[in-house]
């Protein structure tokens, strides 16, 4: 395991960074989001977490790391959080393990949660309704509302006026 944070030695820390590839070269995302992805961001590379890690910690920087789970909308397979918490873990100087569980794996996705916070290390979740075709009810925390302690932060791609997602629609 890498030793942990030093902020005294950060400059910044990213708080939203995508893994990109895995280890065995399974993307975050089809082939059909990553060229969209290239077209509306411009091309970029892919790196590993390993390389990401190399990255951030030559600029003296930390990064908040996940991908986005999001199978039940999408059909394609996400990177494995274990992957990604033992990853973050080797490189515990620089990156921060975020998971994140597709809303519409319901219960099992509850337990999934509760087992990367404990076992893993998790510090966070990632919630990403418009890819994760979620609604977003009032007064719902995903945090209180998954058993995960509410000190485990979440974070959410949506406008800050909006809540959390509690169940999935079409």
């Amino acid at each position: 395991m890498g030793m942990p944070l030093s902020f005294d030695e950060l400059t910044a820390i990213d708080v939203h960074t995508h893994a990109e590839i895995s280890a065995d070269g399974h993307g975050s995302l089809s082939p059909e989001l990553y060229d969209a992805s290239a077209r509306y961001f411009g091309s970029h590379g892919r790196p590993t977490i390993d390389e990401t890690a190399a990255y951030y910690r030559q600029r003296k920087m930390a990064a908040v790391v996940f991908t986005v789970d999001a199978e039940h909308a999408t059909g394609h397979p996400r990177i494995s959080n274990e992957e990604i918490a033992e990853s973050c873990a080797r490189h515990a100087d620089v990156l921060i393990p975020f998971a994140s569980v597709d809303p519409w794996k319901g219960r099992a996705g509850v337990r999934e949660a509760r087992r990367l916070v404990a076992d893993h290390g998790v510090r966070g979740f990632k919630f990403h309704p418009s890819v994760q075709a979620c609604a977003r009810p009032a007064g719902w925390s995903p945090t209180t509302g998954c058993g995960v302690s509410s000190s485990t932060p979440a974070s959410r791609r949506s406008p800050p006026t909006t809540r959390w997602p509690t169940r999935c629609t079409r």
